[in-house]
C-alpha cells in the first residue's frame, strides 16, 4: 500500500468535514440535504446518511480507484463497506443512478428538470445569506474582474497556502502536500462554474498524485462551483473550496 494511501486512511468521514465547514460558515450542504429529504419521501434519514458517508469513505481513502456503484476495487487493502455491498445485493440497480434506490426519483426530477428552478432558488438564498457572513472580508474580491485565478489567490495567501510550480500550495505534517489551482483546460472566467482543481500528494511519493473532485465529499457541495456568472457567488465558492481543502488536510494531519 503507498503512502499515500495509507494517509488518506486518516481522513475521518464526510460528516467530520462537514461540521468543520458549518462552523466556519459554510451550510450549503445541509441545505442540499434539506432539499433531497422534502423531496425524497421514500429515502429513510438515517441510512440515506449511512450512504453517502459510506460512498465518500470509500472513494477518497481509496485515492479515487473505487468504483461504489460497481462495487471495483482496485486494492483488497483499501476501505469497503459493508453496507454498501448489502445494497448491491439487494438490489434493484441502474446504470447512472446511486446504489440507494429510494434516491433515484430525486435524481430523475433533477435530470428532467422539474425542480431544477426550485433547486437552484433555494441554493442561492443560502449563498445569499453566507455571502453577509464573510461580507466585511471579501469587499476587495468582490470588487475586480471576478477573474477565477484571482480570486483563488486572494483565499488561498489568507489561508496560509503558498504559490509555487504554477499551484497554491500547502505542507501538513511535514509530508501531506495540498494543492489548488484553476484547470487551464477550461474557460477562466465567471462563466458558469469554478474549474478549480484540489490535488493531495505525499511528498514521500511525489509521483503519485490524487485529485479529488468536491463533489466526492459531498454533493451539496458541489453546487459552491455553480455561480451563473455572478462574481460574488464565484468568490464564494473558491473560499470553500479552499477552506475544504484546509480542513481536509488539518483532519489527516491531526490523525497521524
Amino acid at each position: 500500500m503507498s503512502r499515500m494511501i495509507e494517509l488518506l486512511a486518516l481522513w475521518p468521514g464526510r460528516q467530520e468535514t462537514l461540521l468543520q465547514l458549518e462552523a466556519r460558515g459554510y451550510h450549503l450542504p445541509a441545505v442540499y440535504k434539506a432539499i433531497v429529504d422534502s423531496k425524497c419521501s421514500e429515502c429513510d434519514p438515517d441510512e440515506l446518511q449511512r450512504f453517502w458517508n459510506e460512498t465518500s469513505l470509500e472513494y477518497i481513502r481509496s485515492g479515487g480507484s473505487t468504483n461504489s456503484e460497481k462495487r471495483l476495487f482496485r486494492d483488497r487493502g483499501h476501505y469497503r463497506s459493508e453496507f454498501l455491498d448489502e445494497l448491491y445485493e439487494r438490489g434493484p440497480r441502474k446504470n447512472g443512478l446511486p446504489l440507494y434506490a429510494p434516491l433515484w426519483p430525486f435524481f430523475e426530477m433533477l435530470q428532467a428538470g422539474d425542480i431544477v428552478d426550485e433547486v437552484a432558488k433555494r441554493i442561492d438564498a443560502q449563498k445569499t445569506a453566507e455571502l453577509t457572513i464573510f461580507e466585511s472580508t471579501m469587499a476587495g474580491e468582490l470588487n475586480g474582474a471576478g477573474k477565477l485565478e484571482q480570486l483563488l489567490a486572494a483565499s488561498a495567501a489568507e489561508r496560509g497556502f503558498v504559490w509555487s510550480k504554477r499551484r497554491w500550495r500547502k505542507l501538513f505534517a511535514g509530508e501531506l502536500e495540498l494543492s489548488c489551482a484553476i484547470d487551464k483546460g477550461k474557460r477562466v472566467s465567471c462563466a458558469f462554474d469554478i474549474s478549480l482543481s484540489m490535488q493531495v500528494r505525499s511528498l514521500r511519493e511525489s509521483h503519485d498524485i490524487f485529485e479529488i473532485p468536491i463533489r466526492h465529499f459531498d454533493w451539496g457541495l458541489f453546487y459552491y462551483k455553480l455561480h451563473h456568472g455572478k462574481p460574488s457567488y464565484a468568490s464564494l465558492g473558491v473560499r470553500a473550496s479552499v477552506e475544504l481543502a484546509l480542513i481536509f488536510g488539518e483532519q489527516i494531519e491531526g490523525g497521524i
